[in-house]
C-alpha cells in the first residue's frame, strides 16, 4: 500500500479501513518506511492539536492519512474537518491515491441486504462519493481484500466508481517478511509497480 508514496515523494495518499487495528497498522507501516503519516479516528481526533490540523490543511508535514470511515461523513450536528478538506478542490487535488483495505466490508456491513434490515454501517459503502468523487480525475483507487467473491467484487467496484477497463487485478500469496527486506509491509510490489504504471485502479485479492 505504501509503494506509490515511496515512488512519488511529492504526492499524498489516503488509506481507509473499517477496523481500528488495521488503521493503526497502516499508520505504523507508513511511518516505518519514512513516509510521515497521521492516524485520524475516534481515538485520536480529540487529541489532535491546531498545529496538527494546520499541517494537514497545508500538506506540509504528512504524506499519508490513515482514516476511519466516519472521518469523511457529514452529519446533521457535526461535520468532520476532514470532510470539509475533501470539499476544498485545491486541497483534494494533492491526493493521488485512495487505499481501501478490507473492502469487502462495503457489501457485508455497508449495504442493506433486505428491506427490513438496514446496513450496519452505511458510510462504508459511501466512500466512493464521499472521498473518490472529491479527488482529481487522475487520482487512483486501490482496494484490498481476502474475501472478494464475484458479487462482492462487483459491489465494491460500483461503490468506488471503478471500471473494468481501467482496473488491474492481482492475487498475492503472503511470503515471509524476511524475503522482502526493502518493503516489509506487503508482497505485491513487483506486480503493482510493473503493471499498473500508476495509471490504473487496482484490486488486490490477498
Amino acid at each position: 500500500m505504501a509503494l506509490p508514496a515511496l515512488l512519488n515523494p511529492s504526492k499524498v495518499v489516503i488509506s481507509v479501513a473499517p477496523l481500528k487495528l488495521i488503521q493503526e497498522n497502516h499508520d505504523r507501516e507508513f511511518n516505518e518506511l519514512g513516509i510521515r503519516s497521521i492516524l485520524i479516528n475516534g481515538d485520536t481526533i480529540g487529541k489532535m492539536t491546531s498545529s496538527d490540523w494546520k499541517a494537514i490543511e497545508n500538506h506540509s508535514t504528512y504524506r499519508h492519512y490513515a482514516l476511519s470511515p466516519e472521518q469523511v461523513r457529514p452529519g446533521s450536528s457535526h461535520t468532520s474537518k476532514f470532510f470539509c478538506l475533501l470539499h476544498n478542490q485545491k486541497w483534494a487535488k494533492k491526493i493521488f491515491l485512495l487505499n481501501y483495505d478490507e473492502c469487502h466490508f462495503i457489501e457485508t456491513a455497508g449495504t442493506a441486504h433486505d428491506d427490513k434490515t438496514p446496513a450496519f454501517c452505511p458510510v462504508l459503502a459511501q466512500l466512493g462519493d464521499l472521498i473518490r468523487l472529491q479527488l482529481a480525475p487522475h487520482a487512483l483507487c486501490a482496494v484490498f481484500s481476502a474475501s472478494l467473491t464475484p458479487h462482492i467484487r462487483a459491489v465494491t467496484m460500483s461503490s468506488l466508481h471503478m471500471t473494468e477497463a481501467n482496473t488491474t487485478n492481482d492475487w498475492i500469496v503472503p511470503q515471509p517478511r524476511s524475503s522482502q527486506p526493502q518493503f516489509p509491509d506487503t508482497t505485491l510490489w513487483p506486480t503493482w509497480s510493473g503493471s499498473i504504471a500508476w495509471e490504473r485502479d487496482y484490486i488486490c485479492e490477498k
